[in-house]
């Protein structure tokens, strides 16, 4: 039912699931903050090109268009149907990802452990999901469903999301504990101080600079170009910049654990009237 009355509603269906989270409804005449402005974008700028970008098989043809092919992870294989992938001829490592929505992913650590029939049944539900239904983002409502095979890179990467403003990359967060979990967050800026932007922030662990900080503002100005808002999720493997994904809408608007003052700070910088 829920889904089916974001189908019918996608705009009520939001402020109801806002209202939820925040215990108040978002400004949708006058968007303030950072979440309340992509609402806005939400309905207001689909186009085709945020939803090729969005799409976690076509964005790889984007960016081999723009030159920038070296930095996509290695693609064993696409498949409209889990039931036509070979498992046999994978390597003993892989992850496997639905295109269409986040958090559709099965990672392989060691194939001569990895039960293939769950793995299917898994794939088989996601892929009759429609993302969107979620929590109303458009974007996703129209992608290709399809799977794909990446290479495995690593137990203990860490996630490097890069927040781009009107194509201006503005912050970097070091995601951690990927694998394992819980999950920690921490924010800097590209000249690397460190910003206390959640609620319950944590102490700076004082990470080094990446090698490859430059090269990754670089990346994230590319392809955050012609956007309003666009994180560029990267990862660091080996020394090299590999990129993950772009996302239009973190935690699907729903955040109520960043600090209101620096949702107000980054929305302030999303420029809504041209």
């Amino acid at each position: 039912m829920k889904k089916l009355f974001i189908k019918l509603f996608p705009k009520l269906s939001l402020q109801i699931l806002y209202y939820r989270m925040y215990g108040k409804f978002y400004n949708s005449k006058n968007p303030r903050d950072l979440y309340e402005k992509l609402i806005w974008l939400n309905f207001n700028t689909q186009d085709k090109k945020k939803e090729l970008c969005a799409d976690k098989y076509r964005i790889r043809g984007y960016l081999r268009n723009l030159g920038l092919e070296k930095y996509l992870n290695t693609l064993y294989g696409v498949y409209d149907s889990p039931d036509t992938i070979n498992f046999k001829l994978l390597p003993d490592k892989f992850v496997l990802k639905c295109t269409h929505g986040a958090n559709y992913n099965i990672l392989c650590r060691d194939k001569s452990h990895f039960n293939i029939p769950v793995a299917q049944k898994k794939l088989h539900k996601w892929l009759r999901q429609d993302y969107s239904l979620n929590y109303g983002e458009l974007h996703y409502r129209n992608i290709p469903r399809k799977i794909i095979c990446e290479e495995f890179l690593s137990n203990d990467l860490y996630d490097y999301k890069v927040y781009c403003f009107n194509g201006f990359p503005k912050y970097v967060m070091v995601c951690t504990n990927l694998s394992m979990g819980p999950v920690e967050y921490y924010l800097y800026t590209f000249d690397w101080n460190y910003c206390e932007f959640l609620v319950d922030h944590l102490p700076n662990p004082n990470f080094p600079k990446p090698d490859c900080l430059n090269e990754l503002y670089d990346l994230s100005a590319k392809l955050s170009s012609g956007f309003k808002f666009v994180r560029i999720d990267t990862y660091i493997h080996e020394e090299m910049l590999i990129f993950g994904e772009m996302t239009f809408t973190p935690s699907g608007f729903l955040d109520n654990q960043t600090l209101p003052s620096f949702k107000k700070m980054m929305g302030d910088m999303i420029n809504l009237s041209n």
